[in-house]
């Protein structure tokens, strides 16, 4: 995969980061320090090392749908970055707007509508609710951030492959995760991670990096597709999970067991690694109706944390122009207008978006304009349900 990178700017920006980073560090440090757990609930945190654009809401998305088919109740907590209610914090309803809660606030409503979403700077606000409201399983958004919330199991997404992404943290930070996966182009990430040789590729290559990386973080591969769960690190056998039915209703309820000794958890384990790589499952018009494009001609834009990715998923069709904003930029109408004029001018037969950047403008009067949104799911080479805590006792 191409690289967009200059080495001179490279080694500029990661120099002038270091400043960032140090402090990232010592404040995530010092939360840790606060760190409070709560018993009543297990907490899964999605997480990322950079600003943004790995994949982080396909993957709670991913999460919550497996949740749902084995019949867990769950919440999830989010942010709401930029959000209207972002400060004082909100249980978000369906008539909310993406100004009002934040575009993957009002994303994960429309895929979840009966799901407890909650967003608000104070996550542990947000988590004492999701409790009172009788949920048992939390999905915390970035929880990489929240050192002061313990989170029982840590899944990491990162991308070697998109520019800059560590500028946000210090990349041995990955060490902490329960789970690492990285991101690779296409379909070829199914195993991918098998058999990876340390420092091979040509120096300086994207192989290279990535087995770099590899390397920094003593990952462990994940042997098989299934039963995840079954291989047990330090620090899991330290929070160990149990799980009782309740009886007639085929929900489960997961119960913490004792932190190890000392009330410590154990730091030597090394996290488990997988891959992970986007797959559109669908175009869709304004009515959710699933539409096949075929041959007919495209016109793009996003406003994500990767829009390279999703221009680089729409050339397998008939692309013929995109434009790309910046991540959560917000719309507006004559926005939208100005680009289905370049559309026109192209002419291209659809204007297409993100399922995320379509929360945004779904409210707008746009009945005149052949506008389609793309629905992406995040494969894994693991079954996600393997690294939903079960009991070990069943392990």
């Amino acid at each position: 995969m191409k690289q967009y990178k200059n080495p001179v700017l490279v080694a500029f920006l990661n120099l002038l980061s270091i400043k960032f980073k140090s402090l990232s560090f010592f404040n995530l440090k010092l939360k840790s320090l606060r760190c409070k757990r709560y018993s009543e609930a297990v907490i899964i945190s999605i997480d990322n090392l950079s600003f943004g654009g790995t994949g982080k809401t396909p993957l709670i998305i991913e999460t919550g749908r497996s949740l749902q088919e084995a019949g867990i109740q769950f919440a999830i907590v989010s942010r709401g970055y930029k959000a209207q209610y972002e400060q004082a914090g909100v249980l978000v309803e369906p008539g909310f707007t993406a100004a009002q809660v934040g575009d993957e606030a009002k994303l994960l409503k429309t895929r979840f509508p009966g799901t407890d979403i909650l967003i608000g700077r104070d996550r542990h606000r947000s988590i004492k609710k999701a409790v009172e409201r009788g949920n048992r399983v939390i999905i915390l958004d970035d929880g990489f951030q929240s050192t002061d919330i313990y989170r029982d199991v840590k899944i990491m997404l990162f991308n070697p492959f998109q520019p800059y992404y560590y500028l946000r943290n210090f990349k041995f930070l990955m060490k902490e995760e329960d789970y690492v996966f990285y991101f690779v182009p296409g379909p070829a990430a199914q195993g991918a991670h098998k058999g990876l040789p340390v420092e091979t590729g040509k120096p300086g290559g994207s192989r290279y990096r990535l087995n770099r990386l590899l390397k920094l973080v003593a990952c462990r591969p994940q042997n098989a597709a299934r039963g995840a769960h079954k291989v047990r690190s330090s620090r899991q056998e330290g929070v160990s999970l149990s799980k009782s039915f309740l009886g007639g209703q085929g929900g489960r309820f997961f119960k913490k067991a004792p932190l190890a000794a000392g009330g410590k958890e154990a730091v030597n384990r090394k996290p488990l690694i997988g891959a992970y790589y986007f797959a559109i499952e669908n175009f869709y018009d304004a009515a959710e109706k699933a539409i096949d494009p075929g041959q007919a001609v495209l016109f793009g834009f996003s406003g994500v944390g990767d829009n390279r990715r999703f221009r680089r998923d729409l050339s397998d069709f008939n692309l013929t122009g995109f434009q790309g904003y910046k991540d959560h930029f917000a719309f507006t109408e004559a926005d939208i207008r100005e680009l289905d004029s370049g559309r026109r001018q192209l002419g291209a037969q659809y204007l297409v978006c993100t399922e995320k950047d379509y929360v945004k403008i779904m409210d707008f009067d746009l009945r005149d304009i052949p506008l389609l949104y793309v629905r992406n799911v995040i494969k894994l080479d693991v079954d996600i349900a393997g690294l939903i805590p079960r009991d070990p006792a069943q392990s």
